[in-house]
Order: structure tokens, then C-alpha cells, then sequence
């Protein structure tokens, strides 16, 4: 059988004009159309009537007629249709058992689709219905062979909703990327549950509707480079934000449609805008690590970085809800560039400068929607992974702000989540999270925290083992989500003792190989999917492996993924790492060596994951 590039090289030998897919008029005539609308210019020229792009129709061959007739009659999609989303096979399923159970009085709609009620005939209408053949969709140009039987047969769906540029203008590789984003959020949207009637879910019906309307705005305006910018991020980089490869990834139902929603916002310099360009800003940073280009990408998301920035500057006084959703999305995305980059240059600014902000529209009753919700949980999940560094630990940097989550008296500040959804996006538990608040509160203070505090703060970690509160889990999702869990749990009691008790590494290694372990179970599991572990736990753990533990060499392999990933941060955090081991190793006076002091002496200041 040849290959693909010998038959397209056997397609290109026989040229010809582009008849089949121009209005109407250039088809008749048999002259290369431009397509240009309402109008094509070539009609224009010759003083001609362009009679458009509209689908023709013809009534069906009467028995007898020759077969050869019916490759003028077979039908195909004008081709600025040809790119129009796939409905997937649930979806349509769903629709046909809702659009089935209808009354025949009723009218209804369900997606893309809409049935009326109906009418009794009159009799001429009889009349005309039952002496008229079929009804066929016509294409005066080449088409490939179907039976006839299909060709009476075939309804053809309704496209006028949707718009999409002509793929003559397009490269091959832009080509795929146009189709690549409307089948991926297709796919997205559509990944809904079935109830045992037949009827999805409103709320992948919703996520439909707010991906497919902006769609055809969206392809018409970016540019090809734009196009395969987001073509990646759906495919392949927001399902390594979060370590499970879940439906409901937040990155995918929450950033694509506000980030879509620029295109048909009035404000080209939105808040929708901000984030678009802010994640085009993150695949090209994630594209350079990896790409034998790496300078053109650089330059491409740096200009993406900066656009970003200025739209975010200024709409953090917008007030719509979308729009503060959108903002803080793109918060969250440029705090995630130097994840990407592994430089520690503006996370902190980015932080800092939402931790305001979201104090702010809080205060205001803001975050009761789900969307609100989680972006709020996931950016303050990485404040609280990302206490301020200091040497010692009661040292209070004056230029960074209070915690906000914490009043002036020391006390958590007492904070309602509408649902708790950082266990299922990130593994970790509340009481994990709201332990590592607490050590970051009392590591602020200006003194030692006292050990009847300490006590009660290790009892609550301990009271949080997901060992204890999840004994048994069966599928292979279920065990990626625990063995998260478990892995926060021991990292963060190592963080407790190192970063308030001061205890030795010698003194951990029970915790840290039983942390080791599920670092290692979390390696192998998602070894064939999409997705990458976060990097708080095994930078914690891998910090305090002993040398007579024998365990580092396995440990600094579970690195290695950064490189492949091509996520900086991971590999920075690896060079700090080793700095530790071998300081520790060369230490002959017992002193306290952390990896706080070792970014202090090296300069660099890792944003951890």
C-alpha cells in the first residue's frame, strides 16, 4: 500500500482549477473562485451576478436514469464547513433519545438541534410531498463514490451556526491546529455523565455552550502561531497542571471558555484577553524547553507575557464577575510561567499582588460560584506551598504583607469553602491544607512557637492520614489520588518538624521512605498519562534523604521528568537538592543545613508546585 506521502504526491500531479468549493457562479463558469464574501472578487471583476456559497438542492433521479448522472448530483460541505466541530457519539445519542420522547405538539432544542411541532398537511402540501423524489445535497465537482442509496439517504446538519476560515489560507500545520482545537474542546465539553434516561448533564450542556459559540470568532481572528499555542495547551499542558488526569480539570472547563470569551468581548484589552494571552504565554515558555527553536518560542512568549501583563494591570478594577474570574485565572497562569521557566524573577510579585486583590473582592461575598471557588482554592493552595523563605524561623520579612488568611491576633482567619475541591484536583486533604496554613502562621512569629501549640498542630496532621481515613481504594484513579494524599501527609509532617520542631534529618528517615514510596507509586502510575505530580512533596521529602539511607539516587531520578516535561522548575529544584546533600555531607561542625539557607546563598527562589 503507498504511504500517505507517496499518495499525496500522486495527488499533486494532476492539478486543477478549484471548482468545487467557489459560489456558484465560478462552479458554472469552471474558474478558480477566491471565496471572498458576501461577493467573490472574481465576479466583481467580470461585472458578474455571484449567486454565493449556499448549499443547492436537487430532487432525485427517477428510476431508470443513468448512474454516471449521479457524480453531478453527490453532495459535499462547502468548504469553510469542513472544519466544523465533532459531536461526539454520547452526545448525539442523548439528543436523538430526548429529541425521540418528544410530543409531537412540542417543539424542542437541544444543542445544535431543534425539532418543531407539527402541522397537519394540506392537500395540495400532500400532493407536492408525495409525487417529489428525494431531496439531495449537490456538488457540481468531484466527490468520492457513494452509493446512491447512501446519497438519498443522507440529512445533511445545519452549519449555518458556525464559521470557520477558508483552509486554503491555511498551512498544513495550521490546518491540523484549527481542527485539533475545535475537536479538543469538543471532547472537553462533551465528556459528560449519562443518566440511565438518556439525558447528559446541564452542566456539560453548559460548558458546551460556552466553548462552541466562541469558537468561530476565535479562528477567524487569531493568527496561525495563536491557534497552535492553544491547540497545545488543551492538548497537552493543562493536563500536566494537575497530577490526575480528571474530566473536571479546572484548567480545561474554567481557564479555556473565560480565555475564549476574549474574542467576542467588546474590550480587545480585557481581563478574557489577559488570560488568552497569558496562557499562549505559557505554552511558549513550555514549548522552548523542549523545541530545538527555543529562541523563537522565548521571543513568542515573552511578547504573549507582556501583553498579558498590560491587560492585566488594567482591569484589576473590574467588577464583572466573569472578568474577576478571568484575572484571577491569569494570575494563576503567570505564576505558572515560572513553573514553566524555573527562574524565580515575578512569582512573588504575582502572589503578593493577588493575595490583595483577592483579599479585596472577598471581603465582598465574592467566591459562592464554582468557577470562583476553585480558581480562589488553587491560588491560595500555591500561597500556602510558598511561605516566604527565611534563615531562621522566627524572622518577620517587613516588605511582605501578613498572611490574609490570618488575623492580627494570630488566629487563622475562619474561611467557609462552598465545597472543598483541592483533595480531587491536587490530593490534598483539608486538614492537610489547613495544617500547612497553621505552620506558616506560627512560622511568622517573631518567637518560638510554644510546644503546647506544637503539640496540638502535629496531632492534627496526624489526625489527617489518608492511610486512616481511606484504608481501601480500587481503581487505578483512585489509587494516582491517594497515593497524592499520602505524600502530601508525610511531607508535610517532615516540613512540620524541620521548619517549627528543628528536628534532625537523621530523626525523619521513617517518614521520609514511607514518603519515597508513594513518590515512587505516583511515578509508575503516571507513567502513560498526561499529567505531572506536584513538586511541594518531593522537594520537601527529597531534601532530607540521608546518605546512609542509600534511597538518593532513586530519589533524584524522580526528577528527571522536568527535563522531559520541559518544566524549569522541577530541574532547579533538583540542582538545590543536591547543593543540600552536599553540604550536609562536607558539614564537620553539626550545623543546621536547609534548603531555605541553600536558595538564600545560591540566589534563586523557586516557586513550589
Amino acid at each position: 500500500m503507498p504511504s500517505v506521502e507517496q499518495r499525496r504526491s500522486h495527488g499533486r500531479k494532476k492539478p486543477r482549477s478549484k471548482t468545487y468549493s467557489g459560489c456558484w457562479t465560478c462552479r458554472a463558469r469552471k474558474v478558480k473562485c477566491g471565496e471572498e464574501k458576501p461577493s467573490c472578487r472574481r465576479c466583481s471583476v467580470a461585472s458578474l451576478v455571484c449567486q454565493g456559497y449556499n448549499v443547492k438542492l436537487v430532487w432525485g433521479p427517477d428510476d431508470g436514469d443513468d448512474r454516471r448522472n449521479l457524480v453531478a448530483r453527490r453532495s459535499t460541505l462547502d468548504g469553510h464547513e469542513h472544519l466544523r466541530p465533532v459531536l461526539s457519539h454520547r452526545f448525539l445519542q442523548s439528543a436523538l433519545n430526548q429529541i425521540d420522547a418528544c410530543k409531537a405538539d412540542a417543539s424542542l432544542q437541544v444543542g445544535p438541534f431543534s425539532v418543531f411541532a407539527a402541522s397537519p398537511l394540506t392537500e395540495n402540501e400532500d400532493r407536492v410531498v408525495g409525487g417529489a423524489g428525494p431531496v439531495q445535497f449537490v456538488d457540481p465537482g468531484n466527490a468520492p463514490d457513494t452509493d446512491e442509496d447512501e446519497l438519498e439517504s443522507v440529512s445533511p446538519p445545519d452549519v449555518s451556526w458556525i464559521d470557520t476560515p477558508d483552509p486554503s489560507l491555511l498551512d498544513e500545520e495550521d490546518d491540523i491546529a484549527t481542527n485539533e482545537i475545535e475537536i479538543a474542546t469538543d471532547e472537553i465539553a462533551l465528556n459528560e455523565h449519562v443518566t440511565p434516561d438518556g439525558a447528559a448533564t446541564n452542566s456539560a450542556i453548559g460548558l458546551k455552550q460556552q466553548i462552541i459559540p466562541h469558537l468561530p470568532l476565535y479562528l477567524s481572528s487569531s493568527s496561525p502561531d495563536e491557534r497552535q499555542l492553544l491547540r497545545f495547551w488543551i492538548t497537552d499542558l493543562s493536563g500536566m497542571m494537575i497530577p490526575t488526569p480528571r474530566k473536571d480539570n479546572p484548567f480545561q472547563t474554567i481557564f479555556i471558555p473565560l480565555a475564549l470569551s476574549a474574542s467576542q468581548d467588546p474590550d480587545l484589552g480585557s481581563g478574557h484577553a489577559a488570560l488568552l494571552h497569558a496562557i499562549y504565554a505559557v505554552s511558549a515558555f513550555n514549548r522552548a524547553q523542549v523545541s530545538e527553536t527555543k529562541e523563537h518560542f522565548l521571543a513568542v512568549g515573552t511578547k504573549h507575557h507582556q501583553k498579558s501583563m498590560q491587560y492585566l494591570r488594567r482591569n484589576l478594577t473590574q467588577t464583572g464577575e466573569s472578568q474577576r474570574e478571568a484575572l484571577l485565572a491569569t494570575i494563576i497562569a503567570m505564576s505558572s510561567i515560572e513553573v514553566i521557566r524555573g527562574t524565580s524573577s515575578t512569582w512573588r510579585i504575582h502572589l503578593t499582588g493577588g493575595r490583595t486583590w483577592l483579599q479585596a473582592i472577598c471581603a465582598q461575598g465574592w467566591a459562592n460560584k464554582y468557577s470562583a471557588n476553585t480558581l480562589q482554592q488553587i491560588f491560595l493552595c500555591i500561597e500556602a506551598l510558598n511561605s516566604r523563605h527565611r534563615r531562621s524561623a522566627g524572622a518577620q520579612d517587613p516588605q511582605v504583607p501578613a498572611d490574609p488568611l490570618m488575623i492580627e491576633g494570630g488566629s487563622p482567619v475562619e474561611y467557609t469553602w462552598t465545597e472543598y475541591i483541592l483533595d480531587k484536583v491536587f490530593g490534598i486533604t483539608e486538614g492537610i491544607f489547613n495544617s500547612l496554613l497553621r505552620i506558616n502562621q506560627l512560622s511568622r512569629r517573631g518567637a518560638p512557637a510554644p510546644s503546647n501549640e506544637l503539640d496540638e498542630l502535629e496531632q492534627q496532621i496526624k489526625l489527617s492520614d489518608p492511610d486512616a481515613l481511606v484504608p481501601e481504594v480500587g481503581e487505578e484513579y483512585d489509587q494516582l489520588t491517594q497515593h497524592h494524599a499520602c505524600a502530601f501527609y508525610n511531607a508535610c509532617l517532615i516540613h512540620f518538624h524541620r521548619t517549627l520542631k528543628r528536628t534532625a534529618p537523621a530523626r525523619l528517615q521513617r517518614l521520609v521512605r514511607r514518603s519515597l514510596y508513594h513518590l515512587g507509586e505516583i511515578n509508575r502510575l503516571e507513567s502513560d498519562k498526561n499529567v505531572c505530580g506536584l513538586l511541594w512533596p518531593l522537594f520537601i521529602t527529597a531534601c532530607e534523604v540521608d546518605v546512609s539511607s542509600k534511597l538518593r539516587h532513586t530519589c533524584i531520578r524522580l526528577f528527571d521528568k522536568g527535563h522531559l516535561l520541559g518544566i524549569g522548575n522541577m530541574c532547579s529544584a533538583a540542582n538545590v537538592v543536591l547543593e543540600v546533600w552536599q553540604r550536609r555531607d562536607e558539614d564537620q561542625l553539626g550545623v543546621d543545613i536547609t534548603w531555605q539557607d541553600v536558595m538564600d546563598d545560591l540566589g534563586i527562589d523557586i516557586l513550589l508546585t
